[in-house]
């Protein structure tokens, strides 16, 4: 817990450290993302920097513990709800083959990067698999932001990328599940059977949900009781994010269906409004741990990795996605602003390390180094498009199928 206690731990003392810790986190949170802000950078980052400089590491009022691991994972899956929640299936439908390129190849180029940077570091093929996975998802927040200061929003090259960068979350988060499930079954037999529980979560309750949660909403919206939807909404998403868990998928898929689910109800707003407090409750807990659990010793022993895996990282991204764009015929510069603009890894990148960890297939090291990735693309993607796009962009129409 937080601090260390000479006397034996009562219920008590557990109980009291629990509301320190939860203080020190959400006013930290809140410093950080504010400074952040003016200085026009991500919230996100002064969260994780906070968690780093009031971690183990430099000052030590917060330490890792199963409070802030619990308040973390439910901070995961309301930020991956909201991610789902913000997916439209129609949207993804009509982008049209050029983002799904740029997106299926941004996905690719990645993913066959970190593998091989994992056989050649001589690592296990379960590891390999992860440095693949924590390269593959595209942060929408920052390239958004960027291309909204510069007054793009309704170009053919915002509206591709971004298009573009929500596929790859999306397919990010079925790469997960997939090896995670490789990862976590050893036995040829163990694979069969978590494939086998993951087929009847995705085949029977899933349509379950998906059917039966649209009128559920419409009705409990017309209720009297106060807060029906509120507690549905909550006990729903945890009921769901369990499934997928028991069914050997990650819980934050389950978060991210019921998520879709409920946006293709009639009462999207409604649920919107409903969870977007408690989402920005949550979510600041989840990246202040995040930045508590890196050890600058450990980066530090493993700093010609970080570095190393930062460079693929970027290169990848950049190549992949300017490969897509040139393969649906952009030209050069062009789709090589789109690479750029797919830069950046965030909330997915950071929440597949830590699953990693969690799971014992990442050292503290390689942990570390995950997110010190993260944190540098998020970091050097706005002022790297932001000259790229001054210099070699040319205004296009807006895009009105993609």
């Amino acid at each position: 817990m937080l601090g260390e206690h000479k006397e034996p731990e009562t219920i008590e003392t557990l109980q009291t450290d629990w509301i320190f810790e939860l203080a020190i986190i959400l006013l930290g949170a809140k410093l950080g993302a504010e400074i952040f802000n003016r200085l026009k950078q991500s919230p996100m980052l002064g969260e994780i920097l906070i968690g780093v400089l009031l971690g183990p590491s430099l000052i030590g009022v917060l330490h890792e513990s199963h409070t802030l691991e619990l308040f973390a994972e439910i901070g995961i899956i309301f930020m991956i709800f909201m991610l789902g929640l913000e997916t439209k299936v129609a949207h993804l439908r009509a982008v049209g083959p050029r983002a799904l390129a740029i997106a299926i190849l941004g996905i690719v180029v990645p993913f066959i990067s970190g593998w091989l940077m994992g056989l050649a570091m001589d690592v296990s093929w379960q590891v390999s698999l992860f440095f693949g996975a924590i390269l593959t998802a595209t942060s929408v927040a920052i390239t958004a932001r960027t291309l909204m200061d510069m007054g793009l929003t309704r170009s053919r090259l915002s509206q591709t990328v971004l298009a573009a960068a929500v596929i790859d979350d999306v397919v990010g988060l079925m790469i997960l599940a997939v090896v995670l499930t490789l990862a976590g079954s050893g036995e040829e037999g163990g694979i069969a059977l978590t494939l086998a529980r993951e087929g009847i979560y995705l085949l029977i309750v899933l349509p379950i949900f998906w059917f039966a949660i649209p009128p559920l909403t419409k009705w409990l919206r017309h209720l009297e009781g106060e807060g029906s939807l509120f507690v549905m909404i909550l006990g729903v998403t945890f009921l769901f994010s369990y499934l997928a868990k028991l069914a050997g998928l990650a819980s934050m898929v389950g978060a991210f269906l019921i998520g879709v689910i409920f946006g293709r109800t009639s009462e999207s707003s409604s649920v919107q409004e409903q969870v977007e407090p408690i989402y920005h409750f949550m979510a600041p807990i989840f990246f202040v741990s995040i930045g508590v659990a890196v050890h600058l010793n450990e980066l530090w022993a493993a700093i010609v990795f970080a570095i190393g895996f930062t460079v693929v990282a970027v290169v990848s991204k950049v190549l992949g996605g300017a490969l897509g764009g040139l393969v649906t015929k952009m030209p050069v510069s062009t789709a090589a602003l789109v690479g750029i603009g797919m830069v950046p890894r965030g909330e997915v990148g950071l929440i597949v390390a830590g699953l990693g960890r969690q799971g014992g297939l990442v050292d503290e090291g390689t942990f570390s180094a995950a997110a010190f990735m993260c944190v540098v693309t998020i970091i050097v993607t706005p002022p790297m498009l932001k000259w790229a796009i001054a210099r070699f962009y040319r205004e296009e129409e807006p895009d009105e199928g993609s």
